[in-house]
């Protein structure tokens, strides 16, 4: 069964659907970091200064109650500066955001892999390769089984490493031209999750 799950393993990553998949991803991928890369930006110290300078003029139109009265159990000062995120812009790439670019490229993958699985399928049938298969195989749920395993090991495996040269891909825009904080164990362990969840749904579709 080693074998024939080799065997089976080879065919479907030479058919030239997952191929041409493989290289249309991968230009993908690569257009997309080049792409945030360089629209992210750490703003300087002139913008941060415009940034602050604007933060203080929403405070005080706060404090003078022109946005609106604070919830009943907080104070309006400190209601007020916690308003500072809406006003104050972050041009920066945060690395925390790749989970949600994660969830946003699944279904696109699922949809991708079912087409992959129902070539490798049709495939079989409109070359004859099937019966050729079983004159050496004769046993067809041994057969089936194996090709169904081996097809399924692959597209988990490849969406799970898709996923990861797209997180790889978009580092270098959070290291070097924004921020990577929040990017602690915590959220690793949930961006992998998504992963892991998105790999299943691969595999079921």
């Amino acid at each position: 069964m080693k074998c024939l799950f080799v065997v089976e393993s080879r065919r479907l990553l030479a058919r030239r659907v997952v191929r041409l998949s493989a290289l249309l991803i991968l230009a993908g991928i690569l257009i997309a970091g080049v792409t945030v890369f360089f629209r992210s930006n750490r703003p300087g110290p002139e913008e941060r200064a415009a940034a602050e300078a604007e933060r203080r003029v929403v405070e005080q139109e706060c404090l003078r109650g022109d946005i609106g009265p604070p919830p009943p159990d907080q104070d309006l000062e400190e209601w007020c500066r916690s308003l500072e995120f809406v006003v104050v812009p972050d041009p920066r790439f945060h690395y925390t955001q790749v989970r949600d670019v994660f969830l946003g490229t699944t279904v696109p993958f699922v949809m991708l892999s079912w087409v992959i699985a129902a070539s490798f399928v049709g495939a079989d049938w409109h070359t004859g390769t099937m019966a050729t298969t079983l004159t050496w195989e004769p046993r067809r749920l041994r057969l089936h089984s194996t090709k169904a395993l081996a097809l399924l090991a692959i597209l988990f495996l490849g969406f799970v490493v898709v996923q990861g040269v797209l997180g790889l891909a978009l580092l270098p825009a959070a290291a070097f031209r924004g921020t990577t904080e929040g990017a602690d164990a915590a959220w690793l362990r949930d961006t992998s999750g998504v992963v892991l969840r998105g790999g299943f749904l691969a595999v079921v579709a």
